[in-house]
């Protein structure tokens, strides 16, 4: 048995055959920069003897370079590492003077390895799930509705000229959807993952439950109707947050900052998703302000009073002309239509119709 210690320097190359686990004792002292002169000698003569010294030194240093460990070996138990950097580098088991040697390699080598290869797994898991999120944007033609299946089950009944974005694939713990215009929602019972209808002004937090919501971007009105069941209501963002339960209607007003709060006939809110406008006792500007959301319309009402007139009645699936022709049947008043209103984009959008009183 030969052993090579600090004090007996390798002077004399010639004489000696270098045995493996020398000469990976000096690669490492090299490496951590704890190598004298003459070993330096030693070692870049052994380097430079043959190519495939030359080879395994390199492969020796690519591995240093790559884990460029913080560790302090001596704090560090590591005798199964030291296993496998033996199986790794191809070299049988060392003679019993360099077993503590080779456990510090061992957790300098072995043990950032398993460290990068767990980091590098987490994220690239992270990010096929993040991939894998993709948003999905549905739009109701005006005059129409539209039936959304979600993916936890849930229902969407989508009314005219809104949009619903949603993911593919909900995440663990979210169940987040955005909604511009207005849209009946049936909600699957999932305690662990709420489900969050975001709008411009209002956010509506559900478990399981059924309601309606109100949320077009350039309306001054946002509301939610409930159905049954219970749900959270953030006003203005989050600045405040009420409960409403089955049969009440929360309302806010994004010009005012105020919302109120009444108990309602919750069918007369949402029966648009069966075809139905349901009208009671409703001033005639209210009544044709819906009407023109649902048709792509702007109507006017140039007299006052005439806005303010109640009014009752229940279309279903009439057209806008129908609708008008029906309500000049019962309420004193005239309408002309000016044309379409031109867009920013140079296009026509809407349809422009003026409602007078009659003398």
């Amino acid at each position: 048995m030969v052993f090579f210690s600090r004090s007996v320097l390798y002077t004399e190359r010639q004489k000696m055959d270098l045995s493996k686990e020398n000469i990976d004792i000096l690669i490492i002292r090299y490496l951590s920069d704890d190598i004298c002169p003459e070993e330096r000698k030693v070692l870049e003569s052994w380097v430079k003897e043959q190519d495939t010294n030359h080879t395994y030194f390199q492969q020796m240093k690519n591995m240093w370079e790559i884990t460029n460990p913080a560790l302090d070996p001596d704090s560090i138990s590591v005798s199964q590492a030291l296993k496998q950097v033996h199986k790794l580098a191809g070299i049988k088991s060392p003679k019993e003077q360099f077993f503590t040697y080779w456990q510090r390699i061992a957790a300098i080598l072995i043990l950032p390895l398993i460290a990068t290869f767990l980091i590098i797994l987490f994220y690239t898991s992270a990010t096929q799930e993040y991939k894998q999120i993709v948003y999905q944007e549905i739009s109701a033609p005006y005059g129409s509705r539209l039936h959304i299946n979600l993916p936890d089950g849930s229902i969407v009944y989508l009314n005219s000229g809104g949009k619903l974005k949603f993911p593919t694939i909900f995440k663990a713990g979210e169940r987040n959807v955005y909604l511009n215009g207005e849209a009946y929602f049936e909600v699957e019972s999932d305690k662990s993952n709420p489900f969050v209808v975001h709008t411009n002004a209002i956010d509506v937090k559900a478990t399981g439950t059924i309601f309606n919501v109100e949320g077009y971007d350039n309306d001054t009105l946002y509301a939610v109707t409930m159905m049954s069941g219970k749900v959270q209501v953030s006003i203005d963002k989050k600045h405040e947050t009420i409960d409403i339960t089955k049969g009440e209607r929360v309302s806010y007003n994004v010009k005012k900052h105020n919302y109120t709060v009444e108990d309602v006939d919750p069918y007369k809110w949402c029966a648009w998703k069966d075809g139905n406008l349901i009208f009671r006792d409703e001033p005639l500007i209210n009544v044709l302000k819906k009407i023109g959301q649902v048709y792509n319309a702007e109507i006017i009402v140039q007299d006052t009073a005439l806005s303010k007139h109640l009014y009752r009645a229940t279309f279903k699936n009439e057209s806008l002309d129908d609708i008008l022709r029906l309500i000049k049947k019962t309420v004193p008043l005239s309408y002309i239509e000016k044309g379409n209103i031109r867009g920013n984009d140079g296009t026509f959008t809407k349809r422009c119709i003026i409602v007078e009183r009659l003398n």
